[in-house]
């Protein structure tokens, strides 16, 4: 059985232009990689997050293969907000 998740806090303002890179390495041929952007176009706000992480595993059949890619956007007016996520 194999599981993956993600959680996504943003702690900035909305408005606010950011980029972040990152990558891990490890035994077994373990790796992760990662992007992520947040940009404001307008009144709307997305923020853009890519990974993938791989492992040959340390015995017979635990290796692994995952990518993630999630989009996050919002705008909002006096009298509400729209917000979009899919990933």
């Amino acid at each position: 059985m194999s599981a993956t998740g993600a959680v996504n806090i943003i702690t900035s303002e909305p408005g606010d232009s950011r980029m972040n890179l990152s990558l891990t390495g490890g035994q077994h041929r373990f790796g992760h990689a990662g992007a992520s952007a947040g940009f404001r176009s307008g009144p709307v706000s997305h923020h853009v997050s890519l990974s993938g992480m791989a492992s040959d595993g340390y015995t017979t059949n635990t290796d692994f293969r995952t990518g993630n890619l999630f989009y996050h956007s919002r705008v909002g007016w006096e009298a509400g907000r729209l917000v979009l996520q899919a990933g």
